[in-house]
């Protein structure tokens, strides 16, 4: 004889609705979970963009100001 087969049909449903509802639960947490984790990522990558710009920016001003002085010192 099954388990199931054991319980009442009305607790039956009871308890697979109960079931269902926390497996939901699970799945939302776990997608919160990932979605905050995700975003610390995503923040991180856009600092380190942001970084990577900067420096590129500070090269580049380092670059010009080098040729505007070898221009003037001809």
């Amino acid at each position: 004889m099954r388990f199931l087969n054991l319980i009442p049909a009305p607790y039956r449903v009871l308890i697979v609705g109960n079931l269902l509802v926390a497996v939901a639960r699970a799945a939302a947490l776990a997608w919160q979970v990932k979605a905050w984790h995700y975003s610390e990522q995503l923040a991180e990558q856009t600092r380190l963009h942001t970084d990577t710009l900067h420096q590129f920016a500070l090269a580049s001003n380092a670059q010009q100001r080098a040729e505007q002085h070898q221009r003037l010192s001809l």
